[in-house]
């Protein structure tokens, strides 16, 4: 398994290869993102970083589309912000279960 620090990487040239960045508050929420991560069940590791920046990517444009078109910068278009950087509801620590219920 990846370390925090390194999933960070990875999440950082992954934003990198499609010209995103994050800015430090985001990169600080990402640390405390995949340090909970690592502790949870069916953690995918390097495919999580990817699936974290994708749905960032997703919340910067939902959060975007409020602001007025002429307010939006160059830089705001590839900037992903804490608000952007959010825990997958897959990923919490209650326990999952298929099937019949347990009583």
């Amino acid at each position: 398994d990846y370390s925090t620090e390194e999933l960070c990487e990875i999440a950082k040239y992954i934003a990198k290869k499609s010209n995103y960045s994050f800015t430090d508050e985001a990169f600080d929420k990402l640390n405390i993102i995949f340090d909970k991560a690592k502790n949870t069940l069916n953690f995918g590791n390097g495919r999580f970083a990817r699936n974290i920046f994708e749905k960032a990517k997703m919340l910067q444009a939902d959060r975007l589309s409020l602001q007025t078109l002429d307010k939006i910068t160059d830089n705001d278009l590839f900037l992903l912000t804490a608000e952007d950087i959010e825990m997958p509801s897959s990923t919490s620590n209650e326990d999952k279960h298929i099937g019949f219920a347990l009583t």
